[in-house]
């Protein structure tokens, strides 16, 4: 016999007692953060980094991309609040290069973008103008140092796939009370979708990201 295998037949096995609920459900997916704001770490997703075309709405058919092209990046976000069972859970994030003039500021000749905004919240900013090979790279050193900065965030639950999804309810306090009798308990984030009732379930969805210090 293995010696990390005991036998059943030994006394000691009587002093082990093992209890659960026999309500819970060890694979059901935890309940995300509270909303609200947080301090994160970054780290390049699974995705990866590239550059690519952006697809255009509307004129763009199956893969077919003809916008312009940008550095995209998919990040894992990663929630810092210890001692709080939401500790380190993680978020995905996706960000790219394009400039939007709708985001000047006032008296300011450029807009900015997601990516950028985010490099600025980490304390790393992409500095003057660059090439998309060069913004890349400088995003793939930032990520590569595991930066910190605040995030603020939502309760959202969506239906349909990744890029052809529809919103089905926002906002944590919309969600119904796990128990009406015991507020405390929090909001049930599982939901039926009133449209297909399908069985839905909220996340944390990432509103923007903030320098600290």
């Amino acid at each position: 016999m293995p010696e990390d295998v005991i036998s059943i037949n030994d006394p000691e096995l009587l002093k082990e007692i093992v209890e659960a609920d026999p309500e819970a459900d060890f694979f059901e997916a935890p309940p995300p953060p509270p909303e609200g704001d947080y301090m994160v770490k970054l780290f390049l997703g699974q995705k990866g980094i590239v550059i690519r075309r952006q697809k255009r709405k509307d004129v763009d058919q199956g893969d077919a991309r003809t916008g312009p092209l940008h550095v995209a990046v998919w990040m894992d976000v990663h929630i810092l609040d210890p001692g709080q069972p939401w500790d380190d859970t993680t978020c995905s994030y996706f960000a790219d290069s394009i400039i939007s003039d709708r985001k000047k500021r006032p008296g300011q000749p450029l807009g900015t973008s997601k990516l950028h905004t985010i490099l600025r919240a980490v304390n790393q900013p992409a500095i003057g103008a660059m090439s998309l090979p060069e913004l890349l790279q400088h995003t793939q050193s930032v990520l590569a140092s595991e930066p910190t900065c605040g995030a603020r965030g939502q309760w959202v639950a969506k239906a349909g796939k990744e890029e052809d999804y529809r919103i089905v309810l926002t906002g944590m306090n919309n969600f119904p009370l796990l128990d009406p009798q015991h507020p405390e308990f929090g909001h049930d984030h599982n939901i039926i979708d009133p449209k297909t009732n399908q069985a839905v379930r909220a996340y944390f969805n990432i509103l923007s990201f903030i320098r600290m210090g």
